[in-house]
């Protein structure tokens, strides 16, 4: 069978990116629109998570009924829908409901992408993809403070602007659906053969997934909180200009995008375990410098090296699925994978923004240091665990490179 475009999958991820770079910068002016408290934060990630990870679960077990294709289809309807909902909202209520229906529909198309870039793709592919996701996280905190600050508009039409690409999407999908499938051919998994994804509960039964979850869980936490905190941070607890501030937060975002689409092209003798390694230092000094605060100007090296180093983690481990715990298992990790980071992703800035309520704003920065270091120390534990059996035979190329 035809193999899917990968450069409807980057379309893609451009957009799902976008939403999360909006937020960064958006949230400000919603919590003054519905006169929320700093913690409402916490509860509008939180919800959004919750329909991230019903889809993230729900993934394997749809795509091995339904097919990738009209699973992808349909995630990209409900972002649609979703985001329409944001745009329109009048109430605090009515936003927190068109969130999760958005989320309903990025977590669908995140994990239903990852699954099928992971199992038909070289790794470079995969970098590549999540390259077109910091683009889309880059874009968004402009694409906001234009339509706020230059054009005067309210930040609803943001996303009516993701909203129209959304649509794009949708009918690219419905054009192409029958091409997004696991494997080559036809026959295979999605149609019921030996191959078919696992039972969820055969899945949970790997300790490298479990151990795969909670490491997702705690990378969530630091890539996506400190996208989503830093604005509160920088702005309202050191009185950095709102304009350098977003300014900033793209340069996060734009490092982490240059890093990716480099290693895509460039990393093909590159072992994962030295890259990962030097992921995992980098962002431990990129969160220092951020938490030390020595001067406005190496709050900006810290984020940009923050993003620079956080470039490669999530690609390069996702790309690793199906090796490290089989093919059979490959959807349903992935989509739990892909949850996990979101919970990460909600749960850090609900406690930070909490305790910062309480402490103070500087608590943002100390509790992103802690993260970073946990992850990291997840990440040891996990490379000197024996890999599940079987690894070689679903290892994209040479086994433990990156390979183009």
């Amino acid at each position: 069978m035809k193999k899917p475009s990968p450069f409807i999958a980057y379309f893609a991820f451009i957009i799902l990116g976008m939403p999360f770079g909006l937020l960064n910068i958006a949230w400000t002016y919603i919590q003054e629109d519905f006169d929320l408290p700093l913690s409402a934060l916490g509860v509008l990630m939180t919800i959004g998570t919750t329909g991230h990870l019903i889809t993230a679960f729900a993934s394997g077990r749809i795509i091995g009924r339904a097919g990738a294709g009209t699973f992808l289809l349909a995630g990209s309807a409900l972002g649609t829908l979703g985001l329409l909902g944001v745009a329109v909202a009048p109430g605090w209520g009515l936003l927190l409901i068109t969130i999760f229906i958005a989320s309903l529909g990025g977590g669908v198309l995140d994990a239903g992408l990852n699954t099928v870039i992971s199992a038909r793709f070289a790794v470079r592919h995969m970098n590549w993809l999540h390259a077109c996701f910091g683009i889309g996280m880059t874009l968004g905190p402009r694409i906001v403070t234009v339509t706020v600050e230059t054009l005067d508009q309210s930040w609803r039409w943001s996303y009516a602007a993701v909203m129209v690409l959304q649509v794009l999407l949708t009918i690219m999908l419905l054009v192409t659906r029958h091409t997004w499938t696991i494997q080559a051919d036809e026959n295979s998994n999605e149609a019921g053969s030996a191959q078919a994804p696992a039972r969820m509960t055969e899945t949970l039964a790997v300790p490298t997934v479990i151990l795969g979850f909670l490491l997702f869980a705690a990378y969530g936490g630091a890539e996506i909180g400190t996208g989503q905190l830093a604005n509160t941070l920088l702005v309202k607890g050191r009185d950095l200009d709102a304009n350098v501030a977003s300014a900033w937060i793209s340069l996060y975002w734009g490092s982490f995008t240059v890093v990716r689409i480099l290693i895509g092209v460039a990393a093909n003798r590159v072992s994962n375990q030295r890259l990962l390694r030097a992921s995992m230092i980098g962002s431990v000094v990129g969160v220092a410098l951020l938490w030390l605060h020595v001067a406005n100007f190496f709050d900006m090296v810290g984020l940009m090296i923050m993003g620079a180093s956080f470039a490669s983690i999530f690609p390069t481990l996702t790309a690793e699925t199906p090796g490290r715990v089989g093919l059979r298992h490959a959807p349903n990790a992935v989509g739990v994978q892909i949850g996990m980071a979101g919970v990460g992703g909600a749960l850090l800035p609900a406690v930070a923004t909490a305790v910062a309520e309480q402490t103070g704003l500087e608590a943002i920065a100390l509790l992103l240091l802690l993260n970073v270091v946990l992850f990291v120390a997840l990440y040891e534990f996990m490379r000197r665990r024996p890999v599940q059996p079987g690894k070689s035979e679903y290892t994209v190329g040479v086994p433990g490179k990156i390979n183009i």
